[in-house]
Order: C-alpha cells, then sequence, then structure tokens
C-alpha cells in the first residue's frame, strides 16, 4: 500500500507481512492465475463451502493465509504487470527482521506498462480480459467465502489478517483506476471494468475511531470513498479539535457540532483573551433590512469600533462561512470579541491583497438580526447573499490548525483530504453556501486557497495516473460548483433529485434548520422561506408538512424510503426528516440502503396526500386480523389491504402497506398506516417455486433473502396472524395519505 503515499506528505502506519511458515512459502509462479490453486494443491472451491479455507483439516489456517496472498495479491500484480513482475521488487525486512509487502515501485511499473499497453493493443486486450476475471474471483470469495466481510457468518474462519485483506482490496482499486485511464485513451472497444467487491473497511475504520473519528462521519466516507482514499485518511493524524461523541448516533448522524443556545459561548481568538465585544449600529442593521436590502460590514477603516453597517447593493463584499460550533456564532446579540473582529478583517483584506478595494464582508452573527421578526426576513434573503458575494471564505477550526507549505509546490493528496473531511463538508447550511458562490477560498492557519485554484492545478500537472484518478475522485464530491450550474438550468421540479442525494450525510446545528435549508436550495422565495420560518422551530414536523406542499413535486421513490414517517394525514407516506432518510435508527448501519439517485417519476403533492401511480396487492381477510409490520402492532378490521410496489422503477424493489379507504373518480384513496416500514424484496420473488398463495404470503411477511427455491429466511419486522388470499392489480392511480 506504500503506493498511496510514496511523494507524499503522508505516512501510513500500517505494515503488510508477508506471509510464510516454516515448512510452507509459496510463491507465484506466472504460470497461469487460475490454475496456480491446483498447481499449490488447493482446491479453491472448497473455499466457498462454509468457509473451508483449510480443506477439512489436511491444512494450517496459517498455510491458507500465504496462499491467498500469494494467489491474490502477487498472481494479480505478476499478471498485470507481466515480464516486468519481479517478486523482490515488492519484498523488504522489517524492522524487526520480518519480510514486509512494499509497493513503492509500483508507480514506475504502471507507467512502463501504460506505455505497453498503448504500443500493444493486444497485450492490452489479454490484460483487461485477465483483470475482469481476477475482480470475479475476488468478488466470490468475499461474497460466498467472507474473505473480505467480517459481518459474513463465516467470517471467522477466515485466515487473512486485516492488513493483508487490504493491501489486495488497495490494489485492486489500483489496477482498476490505471486499466481505466489506459482504455480512456485508446480507440478499443470493451466493456467497463468494475471492481466491485464487498469490502467493510475495517481496518480504515478502526484507526479513523483512534484519531476521534465520529463512527457516523467514518460510515459516511465508507460510503462515499474508496478504500484507497479512506487508507489515506487515517494518514492524516488525530483530530486537532477533540469533541465529544457520545451522543451521537453509532450509525447515523454525528451530533458533536449541535449547539445548545442557552450555554453557547462565543469564542476569542486565544483562550487567555478577555477583550469586550463590540456590536456595530444595530438601528442600522435594522432599517438597511426593513428595506428589503443586506447588509455587509465596511470594515475599511482602521479601528473596528468605527466600523459600519452599509447595503450591499453594488459593495464588492466576501461573504464568511463558517460552523456555529467552533465559536464564531452569537445567539444572544449581533457582537463578536474586538479580537474576532480585527482577524476577520485581516483575513479578508488577504484576498484583496495587492487592490485597493474596501473592505466589506458578511457573517451571519453580525448581519443577521436576533429580533426574532428580522431574522426571517435576513434569513430568507440569505441565498441572495452567497450568490451575489465576490467570494465565499470558508473558515473551519480543524483546517486553521493546518499550515500549508510556503510557495506553489505542496502535496495536493493531504490538503484535498483534509477539505473533504472537514466539518465545514459535512454542515447542512454549508451546501448553500458554497453552491451559490462564485469563488469558495478555504482559509488555512497561514494562507487562503481557492477551491477553483486546486481544479486547474490538478487539470495543469502531468501526475501519475493512479494517483490523478485518486484527486480526481476527491474532488468530484468537493466541486459543487460545476454540479449545480447543471441543476441550476435543469427544470425547476427536477433539483429535489439531486438535493436528496447532497443532504444525506449532512447535519444542521438545528434540525428545525433543515426545511430552511432544502427550500433555499430548491429555489424557495424569501415569502416561502418566511412561511416556513413562521412556524416555530420547536415543531420541526409542522414545519416539514409545509415544506413538502410548497415543494409539490417528489419522485415516487420517497414512498418507499425507510425509517420514521410523520404520523398526520395527508403526510403518513413521508418521512421526518430528509437528513440520513435511507434508514432508520434501528438499521445495522447506513450502508444497508441504496443511495441511488431518485429515478422515479415525479409525484405530485397536495393537500389530499401523495398522488403516485403503481401496481399492488389487494389482500382479503375473512376475519379481522393482527399484524406486525416495523413499529406498527395493531388489530386491523376486515377491509382490503394493499401492497403497493415498487417494481418497475429500480432494479431493487419494495413494497409499502396501506389501507384501502375509498375510491373516487378512478383514484384509489390509501392510507399509510402508522410508521409502517418499507420491505425490500429480492429481485426473483414473482419467480420462486411456490403457489400463487403461498407466493402472496410470502410476499406479506416480506422476504428478504432465499435459500435457493425455499423461503426459510423471513422478515422478522413483518408477521401476520391469518393467511390472505388476494389478487395482483395492475399500474393504476394512487393517493396516499
Amino acid at each position: 500500500m506504500d503506493h498511496l503515499t510514496d511523494d507524499t506528505s503522508l505516512k501510513s502506519s500500517v505494515q503488510v507481512p508477508l506471509l510464510q511458515t516454516p515448512t510452507y512459502t509459496p510463491l507465484y509462479d506466472s504460470q497461469g492465475f487460475y490454475e496456480y490453486p491446483d498447481r499449490q494443491g488447493w482446491v479453491a472451491f472448497e473455499f466457498l463451502e462454509e468457509g473451508n479455507f483449510t480443506q477439512s483439516g489436511t491444512r494450517s489456517p496459517e498455510e491458507a493465509a500465504c496462499f491467498l496472498q500469494a494467489w491474490l495479491f502477487f498472481g494479480c500484480l505478476a499478471e498485470y504487470l507481466g515480464d516486468t513482475f519481479n517478486y523482490s521488487d515488492f519484498v523488504e525486512p522489517g524492522a524487526d527482521g520480518r519480510a514486509l509487502v512494499n509497493t513503492k515501485t509500483l508507480h514506475q511499473l504502471l507507467r512502463d506498462r501504460r506505455e505497453t499497453f498503448l504500443r500493444d493493443p493486444q497485450t492490452l486486450r489479454t490484460c483487461l480480459g485477465c483483470l475482469q476475471g481476477q475482480f470475479g474471483v475476488f468478488f466470490t470469495l468475499s461474497r460466498y467465502a467472507a474473505l473480505f466481510d467480517p459481518d459474513h457468518k463465516f467470517f471467522d474462519k477466515c485466515p487473512v489478517s486485516p492488513e493483508v485483506a487490504l493491501s489486495i482490496i488497495i490494489l485492486g482499486e489500483t489496477l482498476e483506476y490505471h486499466l481505466t485511464t489506459v482504455l480512456d485513451n485508446v480507440q478499443l472497444p470493451y466493456n467497463a471494468i468494475d471492481f466491485n467487491v464487498p469490502y467493510k473497511a475495517e481496518l480504515p475504520m478502526s484507526l479513523l475511531r483512534e484519531n476521534n473519528w465520529c463512527n457516523g462521519e467514518i460510515l459516511v466516507c465508507r460510503r462515499n470513498y474508496s478504500a484507497s482514499i479512506l487508507m489515506l485518511m487515517t494518514c492524516l493524524g488525530k483530530r486537532a479539535q477533540q469533541r465529544s461523541h457520545s451522543r451521537c448516533n453509532p450509525t447515523g448522524r454525528c451530533r458533536a457540532l449541535d449547539i445548545d443556545e442557552a450555554t453557547y459561548e462565543t469564542k476569542h481568538t486565544r483562550n487567555e483573551c478577555r477583550c469586550s465585544h463590540l456590536a456595530l449600529q444595530i438601528d442600522i442593521l435594522h432599517d438597511i433590512i426593513q428595506n428589503q436590502n443586506n447588509v455587509v460590514v465596511d470594515a475599511t477603516r482602521q479601528c473596528p469600533t468605527t466600523w459600519q453597517y452599509s447595503p450591499s447593493q453594488n459593495a464588492k463584499f466576501v461573504a464568511i462561512s463558517h460552523i456555529w460550533s467552533d465559536g464564531l456564532g452569537n445567539p444572544t446579540a449581533n457582537s463578536l470579541p474586538l479580537c474576532q473582529m480585527q482577524l476577520l478583517k485581516e483575513r479578508v483584506a488577504a484576498l484583496y491583497k495587492g487592490t485597493t478595494a474596501n473592505i466589506t464582508f458578511w457573517i451571519d452573527t453580525l448581519c443577521v438580526p436576533v429580533d426574532s421578526n428580522l431574522r426571517k426576513q435576513a434569513i430568507s434573503q440569505m441565498k441572495d447573499v452567497y450568490e451575489h458575494a465576490d467570494a465565499v471564505l470558508i473558515l473551519d477550526a480543524e483546517l486553521l490548525n493546518v499550515t500549508l507549505p510556503d510557495g506553489a509546490i505542496w502535496d495536493m493528496t493531504e490538503y484535498l483530504l483534509r477539505l473533504c473531511s472537514s466539518n465545514w463538508w459535512r454542515r447542512l447550511w454549508t451546501l448553500q453556501e458554497g453552491v451559490e458562490a462564485k469563488e469558495i477560498y478555504f482559509q488555512f492557519h497561514n494562507r487562503c486557497i481557492s477551491l477553483r485554484h486546486i481544479f486547474d492545478d490538478l487539470i495543469s500537472k502531468e501526475l501519475d495516473s493512479y494517483i490523478k484518478k485518486v484527486h480526481l475522485r476527491i474532488l468530484a464530491e468537493m466541486w459543487l460548483n460545476i454540479r449545480w450550474n447543471s441543476y441550476r438550468m435543469i427544470e425547476k421540479r427536477e433539483p429535489i433529485r439531486l438535493i436528496w442525494n447532497a443532504v444525506q450525510f449532512r447535519v444542521p446545528s438545528k434540525i428545525s434548520d433543515e426545511t430552511i435549508c432544502l427550500g433555499s436550495l430548491l429555489g424557495f422565495g424569501p415569502e416561502d422561506i418566511q412561511s416556513l420560518l413562521s412556524i416555530p422551530g420547536t415543531e420541526p414536523k409542522k414545519r416539514m408538512q409545509k415544506f413538502l406542499l410548497l415543494q409539490r413535486h417528489f419522485p415516487v421513490d420517497v414512498l418507499f424510503l425507510p425509517g420514521t414517517k410523520l404520523i398526520e394525514k395527508p403526510f403518513r407516506w413521508a418521512p421526518t426528516s430528509f437528513i440520513f432518510s435511507g434508514h432508520s435508527d434501528d438499521d445495522i448501519d447506513i450502508l444497508g440502503t441504496d443511495f441511488s439517485p431518485m429515478s422515479g417519476p415525479l409525484c405530485t403533492v397536495d393537500i389530499n396526500g401523495l398522488s403516485v401511480s403503481l401496481t399492488g396487492f389487494k389482500l382479503f381477510f375473512d376475519e379481522p386480523y393482527k399484524v406486525s409490520w416495523g413499529n406498527l402492532n395493531a388489530n386491523r378490521p376486515r377491509r382490503p389491504v394493499l401492497l403497493l410496489l415498487k417494481e418497475r422503477y429500480e432494479k431493487d424493489p419494495s413494497c409499502v402497506l396501506v389501507d384501502f379507504e375509498e375510491e373516487i373518480d378512478g383514484v384509489s384513496y390509501v392510507s399509510n398506516p402508522l410508521n409502517a416500514s418499507v420491505v425490500r424484496l429480492p429481485l426473483d420473488w414473482e419467480d420462486r417455486s411456490f403457489g400463487p398463495k403461498d407466493r402472496l404470503n410470502t410476499l406479506c411477511k416480506g422476504i428478504l433473502r432465499s435459500n435457493g427455491n425455499t423461503a426459510d429466511f423471513e422478515n422478522p419486522h413483518c408477521t401476520w396472524s391469518y393467511l390472505a388470499t388476494g389478487t395482483k392489480l395492475e399500474e393504476r392511480n394512487w393517493c396516499v395519505r
């Protein structure tokens, strides 16, 4: 894994041992990847039989681990590099005398291999086919023999250490990245290569926990990034800001950055500083906002006590984006300590170095009134602030502890990782602030750097193909402006698809802010934002109801989101929150849900409910029945019950339980029982080998997985007290309320 940190300032503490025993030291012989197990006296198929790595006791676990490293790591590497592969290039002595695996030479070997591929397309074709087959072996061993999956029921039999398993996964990712960059430069028909191997990244996650990362943060990164990038993140060291994660959901959102206004303390630039707070002319602030203008702070004069508010019209100003938990907020007054005011001026002035421009800036702490009525108006106009700002300067306590090297030469890998793992990047309000910005600057300890500069620098540099691929993968999430330029041009109803993905793993400081942020991102006008703000923050569910009616259009997928639902009609179909709406608190972890973009057709919301067009099952019971489904456990009357099915719009079919109420003008009005759960169905649920009635009841019980053609595994969260008969309904119109 050393090639990840070669030529960077990052260093990994993970060492990968070269596995060998006194009596067994397998070496890959380059005589064919698939036949290697036979040549070594192993029956690879037996690995798939309940994790039989010891070949029914004829081989030791240590021998099995040696063989698997030789086959999957060195074998894959040798087949890809061809004649340039030399075993000794990847082995070095460790400090304790043990032999270690080292991949520092891999960069140059891959550069040479790329030239060979470009000169000789036949070699490229052969290598492509071989690598696709090897990845298939990796996938099979992970899926059925628990080689890389600690949640697998046979994982306790797996002889491979976490370090060796991680090295195999990272090698696979590296070769995929490398070959993809080659294929992008040749005119050669080929099937896309995909290293889709189930891997839970337990070792990188463990190291990140040791570095004071929140478990929720780690799971988010595991979902978004490859094992290679996760491993690089472990090299950043411990978090500079030591925060308590005792209140965090172990499988969901991090609460360490939540604030309590009653106990909030505004921080000084230094712990020992005791300078006084400075408040500017509040009456001028109020007057400007009442005249429908935004406010900026004119800090041109030397002394902060002479600064003043002015309208933002025609002003060239910088908008300050920060995290309140870092201490730069103030819930009780529009004031900041003098030391903070002076530092803000210095940082803004640094952006205009060499010019004579007036120094003006906007920061919510000073420019959004504490007074409730004017505060609503100012918040409703914040989108306009970030749209018209000359630049957005981002202040994050973690980044402020990092010193950028002087000069133009710096390690892009480290600082890209620091940016995308910063707390600022995980907050909900900051999404809007980054989206609307013309130019984004990140402030480090000694200077700031623009996101556009990072992007341009990356494009212009001739980097190693693999490292460049890593950089581009990191930057893909960060380059918000590119993504949202297209977002702004698409039909007004469509942004909800992008927004849902973008907000999944971002959190507000207060849950009541969620709908305000979403509304602003979706283009709600000031009047709509103020209508949301008119509902007290202590009633976030009422705000959500208002948001649903204002937005009006949602993909049909929203009906099938798991997790807690609103309890009042006509909103029982809707999640209480779109943040982490892909999972519930009862889920094992947030990766159990597919977070692909909502792909179903748009449906309309009004005061009657959510109008959808779906197929379904209509169930009939001979007597009143009892059903336990998710959080629902109740006796139900003897009337038709329906399961609405989402099977046309997604590879992962789902169903949701509803009660039939009435039919009016061809529309069936149905009610989603209180907190009824969504059940994921197996892809072949319609093709199972049991009769129609049995199949229907199996469906009702929510089969989540299969065992051959039987139905041995049932959803423990869904049981029925009576068998039902029923018929499948063709696609029709429903109104879910």
